[in-house]
């Protein structure tokens, strides 16, 4: 009989779980703000193992910024942020714009391109998005917190 009782408790136990368990197939509900490790993880299982997508390190992008006066230096992080503090020369194009704005703002596909935001996720997606719209010669060099070359403040 008790272990009747017992086998009987763990269904009902096991079953008030699974009823309670959200299903992976789910949508988010429309209203909820997801974190920016999320939006990164969603955008890199959609675009999986990109060639074209190349990580720098700010003492190479320094280098190439130096040998080419052609290059864009492409600051995606807020315009708060971009007017705060950024590197001399670099436009603003926040990465939740680049799908709308890139082709008007980088008219050359072929110009050389170097992201960077704060700390290297948003440049990464960024990255991966130019390149994604045709960008042939796009660099990510990271965070403006790793840059040790000066910045502009407002």
């Amino acid at each position: 009989m008790k272990t009747k009782i017992l086998l009987l408790a763990l269904c009902t136990a096991f079953s008030l779980y699974s009823c309670g368990q959200r299903k992976s197939t789910e949508t988010q509900p429309a209203n909820e703000v997801l974190p920016l490790d999320s939006i990164v993880q969603r955008y890199d299982r959609a675009t999986p193992n990109l060639p074209e997508y190349r990580r720098i390190s700010p003492q190479e992008a320094k280098n190439i910024m130096s040998e080419n006066s052609n290059v864009v230096i492409l600051d995606v992080r807020t315009p708060q942020e971009f007017k705060e503090s950024r590197i001399e020369n670099a436009i603003s194009l926040p990465f939740t714009e680049i799908n709308e704005r890139a082709e008007i703002l980088l008219l050359d596909k072929d110009v050389q391109i170097l992201v960077y935001c704060r700390r290297g996720a948003r440049s990464r997606v960024a990255a991966n998005k130019l390149i994604s719209l045709g960008y042939t010669n796009v660099l990510d060099f990271g965070g403006l917190d790793y840059w040790d070359y000066g910045v502009v403040k407002d």
